[in-house]
C-alpha cells in the first residue's frame, strides 16, 4: 500500500528529524510532513545540552521552546582542576521534544513503525506500507559504530 500526502517524509523520530520538521515548517507553513519512528515515542530517552555560544540569538529563539532547564553559569570540575564558565547552558530533554512536536499543524508522527527503506522520495514501513512524497530525508542516525571511539559526558 502507498500514500501520497506528503511533501517531506523523514525516517527517524529523533533530535535531527524534530528539528528539520520544525525548521522546514518553519519556513513553509504549509509543508505536510511524516516522521516515521521505529521506537515507541519521538526523541528516545535522551538529554541534549548545549552551551550559549554555540547558538546565535535567532538559533536560540527557534530552539526556546524546547528547552527545559537553563544555567547561567557553570563549573567545570576535573581531578585538580576547576573552572567556572560565565556563559549560559541549556538541556533539551525527549519529553519537551514530544510535547512540542505533538503540537506541530500538518506533521503526522507515525510511532512502532519500523523502516525497512528509504528512496529520494519515499519511505519504506515494515509491513508493506509505503509513504511518498517529493522528498525523503534518511535521519535514523549514523548506523554502524562499529570500531567508532565514542565518549560522553556526566553530569551532577
Amino acid at each position: 500500500m502507498s500514500r501520497k500526502n506528503f511533501h517531506l517524509v523523514l525516517a527517524g523520530g529523533g533530535l535531527a528529524a524534530c528539528l528539520i520538521a520544525l525548521r522546514v515548517r518553519a519556513r513553509c507553513p504549509r509543508t505536510r510532513i511524516s516522521l516515521v519512528e521505529a521506537g515507541p515515542a519521538l526523541g528516545g530517552n535522551h538529554t541534549w545540552s548545549f552551551h550559549a555560544g554555540d547558538l546565535n540569538a535567532t538559533q536560540h529563539s527557534f530552539l526556546a521552546p524546547l528547552v527545559v532547564h537553563r544555567w547561567p553559569q557553570q563549573e567545570v570540575w576535573f581531578p585538580g582542576y576547576k573552572r567556572r564558565m560565565n556563559s549560559g547552558y541549556f538541556s533539551i530533554t525527549s519529553e519537551s521534544l514530544r510535547r512540542h512536536m505533538a503540537n506541530q499543524p500538518g506533521l503526522e508522527i507515525l510511532t512502532n513503525s519500523a523502516v525497512t527503506g528509504v528512496g529520494s522520495d519515499f519511505v519504506d514501513i515494515k509491513g508493506s506500507e509505503r509513504l511518498t512524497a517529493d522528498a525523503a530525508i534518511d535521519a535514523r542516525g549514523a548506523g554502524d559504530t562499529h570500531g567508532m571511539i565514542m565518549g560522553f559526558q556526566k553530569f551532577f
